[in-house]
Parts: C-alpha cells; sequence; structure tokens
C-alpha cells in the first residue's frame, strides 16, 4: 500500500564533519519531508571506513520548520554535541554517544530525547548560533538576538558534560550599535575569547571579549575592547586562533576600495585583549598590487588561519590565486610582502570558483589546504588539496593533487574536510544525491580503496 508520503525523505543538505576524537568521524545534515519539515541526521564512520548508524544514517532531533540551524562538535572519544533552532523554537542541545551500532541520546526526558535540553528561552529567530567545547566534555553556544530596544546582543551560554545550564541565565555581550555579527571563538582553560564583526553608526570594525567559564562574567570592558573600529567599508569574516600566548585574528576589509579587499591580522594580548600591533592591524600582503590587478576577495574562501607551531600563524586567502601568508610572534612577514601563490596559473578559475577552503597545520610548520575548484567556467568542479612547508616552498606541484572530480557539475559539492586523530584527512562531498566521503593522507593519497557513500537522498526512512 506504500508509504505515507509525510515519511518520504525527498532531500538532504548542509552536511557538517567532525572527529570522532578515536580515529573516525561523526558527519550530520539536516533531511527534509514535502512538508518542509526538517531534522538533522547523522552517520558515525569507524577508523576503517565502516557505517556505523545504520546504512544512510539515523535521526537525532525533533523536527523543526524549514529554518533549521545546527551546529556540532566532538565532545570527548565517540561523542559529539549539537545545538539547533529554527524560526519558532529556543535553542536546543544533545549529547551524542556512539555505541554498540547505535547512537545514544544522552540528554533530555526519557521518551523525549530527541528534543534535548532547552538552552535559551523563546526568543524569535535566533541566527547565528556557533558552539565549541568547554575542554571539560561540555559544551559553550552563542547566538544573536535583538534586545528590548531594538539593537542586537550576543547572547552566550555554557552547557555542562551533565546536560545542565553552567551559568544561572545566558551571558549577554551588549553591542555598541544595531548590526553585529560573524562571532567566533576560542576556548583556554577557563576563559572563553570571543571576536565579532561590528557596525558603529557608519563605521565598521572588529571587537574583542572574554568569558570567565566558571561564572559567565565578562572579564575586559563593559562592552568590549576594538581590534579595529573606524573603518569606512566592510569589515568581513573574522577568524580567531590561539598561538603561543597571544590570539591571533584576522579579517578581510575594504579600507583601500579603489584597489579591492585586502586580508589583515591583528594579535591579541590574551589578559588585557588590547592589541599588540600597529593601530588597525597589519596587512597580510603589503605590496600584493604592485603585482596583481585589484579585485575582490573570495567570500567563499574568506580568510583561513591556523598555528605555526612557533607561536605565528598562517593565514590563506583568495584573490586572482590562492595566497598564503607566515607571520611571525613579533610581525614579521615571513613569505614576502605578496605571500606565496598555492597553485599555478592558468589551469584553475581562482577568483570566481574557488570555495569551501579548509586549512590545517601539518604540525611542522607548514600548512595544508583543501579547496572545492574549478578548471573553467563550462567545466565541472574538483576538490584539491595542496602543502606548504614552513620556509613557503608548495610541496604537491603547482597544481596540487586531485581528491576528486565532477564532469559537468558546476553547482557547489557542499565539500567538507577535517583532519583525523591519525593525521590523515576525511573529506566529504554532496553530488547526485548522494553524500560521499573519502581518507586520504597530507599528500592526497586516497587511504579508502573508493569513496563510501554516506547517504543517498530520496531514498525511503
Amino acid at each position: 500500500s506504500g508509504l505515507p508520503l509525510e515519511d518520504l525523505d525527498i532531500f538532504g543538505h548542509n552536511p557538517k564533519i567532525t572527529v570522532d576524537g578515536d580515529g573516525g568521524a561523526f558527519v550530520c545534515w539536516k533531511q527534509s519531508t514535502p512538508q518542509n519539515a526538517q531534522s538533522v541526521y547523522g552517520q558515525h564512520i569507524t577508523i576503517d571506513g565502516e557505517l556505523n548508524w545504520g546504512e544512510f544514517g539515523t535521526e537525532l532531533t525533533m523536527r523543526g520548520d524549514h529554518s533549521l540551524n545546527y551546529q556540532m562538535i566532538n565532545s570527548a572519544p565517540r561523542e559529539i554535541e549539537i545545538v539547533w533552532s529554527d524560526n519558532e523554537t529556543p535553542v536546543f542541545a544533545q549529547r551524542i554517544e556512539a555505541s554498540g551500532g547505535q547512537p545514544v541520546l544522552l540528554w533530555g526526558e526519557e521518551g523525549e530525547e530527541l528534543e534535548g535540553i532547552r538552552v535559551s528561552e523563546y526568543m524569535e529567530h535566533p541566527y547565528l548560533m556557533s558552539i565549541y567545547s568547554d575542554q571539560k566534555g561540555g559544551l559553550v553556544t552563542t547566538w544573536i538576538e535583538r534586545n528590548e530596544s531594538g539593537y542586537r546582543d550576543f547572547r552566550i551560554q555554557r552547557v555542562s558534560v551533565d546536560g545542565e545550564m553552567a551559568w544561572d541565565e545566558a551571558g549577554t555581550i551588549r553591542v555598541r550599535e544595531k548590526h553585529c555579527s560573524s562571532q567566533k571563538v576560542v576556548t583556554l582553560g577557563d576563559r572563553i575569547f570571543f571576536a565579532w564583526r561590528e557596525t558603529k553608526s557608519s563605521e565598521f570594525g572588529l571587537s574583542f571579549q572574554a568569558y570567565n567559564m566558571g561564572n559567565g562574567s565578562t572579564l575586559m570592558d563593559e562592552y568590549s575592547v576594538p581590534i579595529v573600529m573606524g573603518i569606512s567599508n566592510q569589515t568581513t569574516s573574522p577568524k580567531i586562533i590561539k598561538s603561543g600566548e597571544s590570539a591571533y585574528v584576522s579579517w578581510i576589509d575594504g579600507r583601500n576600495f579603489t584597489f579591492g579587499d585586502m586580508p589583515y591580522i591583528q594579535r591579541v594580548d590574551l589578559e588585557t585583549g588590547e592589541p599588540q600591533w600597529e593601530h588597525q592591524g597589519k596587512k597580510l600582503a603589503p605590496t600584493y598590487f604592485e603585482d596583481n590587478e585589484p579585485s575582490h576577495i573570495r567570500m567563499y574562501g574568506a580568510v583561513q588561519i591556523v598555528e605555526d607551531q612557533s607561536g605565528g600563524a598562517i593565514n590563506v586567502w583568495t584573490k586572482r590565486h590562492i595566497v598564503s601568508q607566515r607571520i611571525s610572534e613579533d610581525g614579521s612577514l615571513e613569505w614576502g610582502n605578496s605571500g606565496i601563490a598555492m597553485f599555478g596559473e592558468g589551469e584553475f578559475d581562482f577568483e570566481s570558483s574557488a570555495r569551501n577552503q579548509k586549512l590545517f597545520s601539518d604540525d611542522e610548520g607548514g600548512a595544508v589546504l583543501v579547496v572545492e575548484i574549478r578548471k573553467h567556467v563550462d567545466e565541472g568542479r574538483q576538490i584539491r588539496i595542496q602543502r606548504i612547508n614552513s620556509n613557503g616552498q608548495v610541496l604537491l606541484g603547482e597544481q596540487g593533487v586531485r581528491v576528486m572530480a565532477s564532469a559537468g557539475d558546476r553547482h557547489s559539492l557542499s565539500m567538507k574536510a577535517i583532519r583525523l586523530s591519525d593525521g590523515d584527512f576525511l573529506i566529504t562531498w554532496q553530488r547526485d544525491m548522494r553524500l560521499q566521503a573519502i581518507k586520504i593522507d597530507r599528500d592526497g593519497t586516497p587511504i579508502w580503496d573508493s569513496p563510501v557513500t554516506l547517504k543517498e537522498f530520496g531514498e525511503t526512512y
């Protein structure tokens, strides 16, 4: 007699991936019904590439509306934690363990585990959620909501490993003006460091704040410490990492409007939040425009940043080329004043097609880049990997190594990449209604004989 229409899965999208802390990985995605109800589904992949949660994954959260948003992290070996919300619900959270071939949902009322636990009170459309480990088995989550004055507040809450709210109420970072976004967080010991994009009147900038992990109190100025402010054009896509005894914040801004967007970086004191380098940040490629035509930095890749194992940082961004730069703890540019091109000239259409760049430290002072790209407008998309050593030498040839290719497909592959605990990489992509994964080493050599299919959308469940 067939299946009820509401029980047919017709579409899956927005895949995310994280390590499982045991050599494998977790992959999650949003899955829809014809009535636009959505929930988060997941799959656990073992170190050997075996699918641990059934042939096509399993449901991990309750169903919400078509605007369902979620984030996930690895919280302990073989465990993940998820936060989610939609237009009509508060922020919820769940801790999930991979045990005995099935997920075990650890938070929430018995029999209603898909609902998880409530992290926030009801508000209209919480958005830009993020999730981070509290380094104690629990999580820290942030989101944006409007306050009673119509301004936007960042909200932050910590959930303990037992599923209890660690703070009596969610902390609030009050911003000076109505427009704020793109928050990024790094946790360190008993402190949480927070950077975000902010608009003050008609000026743009970035701000910095720290929280006490124990009680949720702010550690700096009532509002924040400005990293950069008073820029006449947009600041976008801040990234924050800890390296050595400092935090590094990288971003893109358009202050050189005539010449196009450029990447900047600032070193921040972790005790005071005060910037340590020149006012308004340091250019990562100050002479780039002397050798290249003006162009916009691709927002798909924006700027990526990892530590360099020596107290400095490595950055990658895309303009006419995919460009990298290493900056030392004292602010010296180690790879020249224009940076190093990660790929050679001619073969790839970097400026219009590079997407989903993922940058990783190689633990030797260099970095590994995985990127989704296409050669020319009418050709299919590819995933490629490239390495650069601590001296700025590209190691995998001018074009890197191809991981996979999709002939004739111009749509994004929604590529995701993570570094596993054994040092290899797991890469996922979505194509032809299939979500697939492959494991490779840092030179692009496959570890598995062939890609693993995680989900064929359109299958019943």
